[in-house]
């Protein structure tokens, strides 16, 4: 069958907006706000779209695995395997007084895989310098907490990267704007001290918001970028290790852990992860993270990429108009943050940030117990065959515990 396409007759944008308008009993139904974000946008807006596309030259990401060293480490059997199972890059929390380096490292070819350090103790890092080998530097990433900079120091004169640490902050509460803010101000710091954009990460959390969380990691990329250009570097592509956390996560219904890390896992490639580490729920339990667990979470990364081919694409959502204009408005309000904390000392930057950042997460906590945000599992629709685990080992940041809405229910 033919079709003819000249007498397609053009809608008229005025009827389209009026049967909105009708049909959803609102005048407002054209527009979205976000009190949280601080995000307002009329979606039916005539303007000169801007488009804020990636410096980012590939689609494909790094999978990441997640792993605790502390007293209890015997071997490094499980990083073995998930390395086998596809992971090119390990991130290792550090709490072992004196860790074992040979041990975590044995049979591990340091040459060809990116490894991710967060240290907790001065004499963590003697150790390991003892350790490393020169050439292998440059493969070691070593995570620095925004709000203290302190492991710079060991490392300035070596080849290692670092990597400013936001997923914290994202995970006691604090909304995208405020997120990459705080993370552009301990950037520009070790920008100014190492003098090399190359040597610089990024670990940022992912939310359950999916346009939002989208629109976050493309505004990280493009104001990093500004950042660049305001401090006379040449634009740089940036790696972004986005990170699945436990904020709306379930012990009690954990087949809807899955669904949730796979949307945010989605979320952060099509913005432009350079990596993605979804860490298990059950890491935060007394049992701890099992293999089956690990594999799962290896999983989400392997079937985005075999199954949805997102490898394959590059800035998927670049020119898509809502997109764009969350996008703009993250980088606005993002922009104006830095600024602020920019014309402060850094005790004031640390006051003022952390009062922000608690007035958010006042209103998250108080839109979930007045029922306005509804999550399958937690407050809606909970499983009648709940599982026996509770939230055992919650983290604690600047003096407030991770945001986790089901341990809010379960207390409340």
């Amino acid at each position: 069958m033919k079709i003819d396409l000249t007498k397609f007759q053009i809608p008229n944008i005025d009827s389209w907006k009026n049967q909105v308008f009708k049909e959803a009993n609102s005048d407002e139904a054209l527009k979205y706000t976000n009190h949280i974000e601080n995000i307002r946008v009329d979606i039916s807006s005539k303007n000169n779209q801007k488009v804020f596309a990636s410096a980012s030259a590939k689609g494909d990401w790094d999978v990441c695995s997640a792993f605790t060293i502390d007293d209890s480490f015997q071997n490094n059997e499980m990083i073995l395997k998930c390395l086998e199972h596809g992971s090119n890059h390990i991130y290792l929390e550090i709490f072992n007084k004196t860790p074992n380096w040979n041990k975590i490292f044995d049979n591990i070819f340091l040459e060809i895989i990116h490894v991710s350090i967060s240290f907790h103790r001065p004499e963590q890092v003697e150790t390991f310098k003892l350790f490393v080998k020169k050439e292998n530097e440059k493969n070691f990433t070593v995570c620095i907490d925004t709000f203290d900079i302190g492991y710079y120091e060991y490392f300035k004169n070596s080849s290692v990267s670092f990597c400013i640490n936001g997923f914290d902050l994202e995970q006691i509460g604090a909304s995208s704007y405020q997120q990459i803010g705080q993370m552009l101000i301990c950037g520009e710091r070790i920008l100014q001290l190492c003098e090399s954009p190359d040597r610089l990460k990024f670990k940022i959390g992912i939310g359950s918001n999916f346009l939002i969380e989208v629109a976050k990691i493309r505004a990280l990329k493009w104001v990093w970028n500004h950042v660049l250009s305001q401090n006379d570097y040449s634009e740089n592509e940036i790696y972004i290790l986005g990170c699945t956390g436990w904020t709306n996560k379930s012990l009690k219904d954990p087949h809807t852990n899955l669904l949730r890390q796979t949307t945010e896992g989605l979320s952060a490639i099509i913005g432009g992860s350079s990596g993605l580490l979804s860490y298990s729920p059950n890491e935060l339990t007394a049992q701890g993270a099992s293999w089956f667990d690990l594999r799962m979470s290896l999983n989400i990364s392997h079937i985005l990429k075999e199954e949805s081919f997102l490898s394959k694409v590059h800035d998927p959502m670049k020119g898509a108009y809502l997109i764009e204009m969350l996008t703009e408005q993250i980088i606005h309000n993002s922009w104006n943050l830095f600024l602020e904390l920019h014309s402060n000392s850094e005790d004031e930057n640390n006051a003022l940030i952390l009062n922000k950042i608690k007035e958010t997460r006042k209103k998250k906590v108080e839109e979930f117990l007045s029922g306005n945000k509804e999550l399958i599992g937690i407050n809606l629709f909970k499983n009648k065959n709940e599982e026996n685990r509770n939230w055992d080992h919650i983290p604690n940041y600047m003096e407030m515990n991770y945001l986790i809405y089901e341990n809010l229910k379960i207390n409340g």
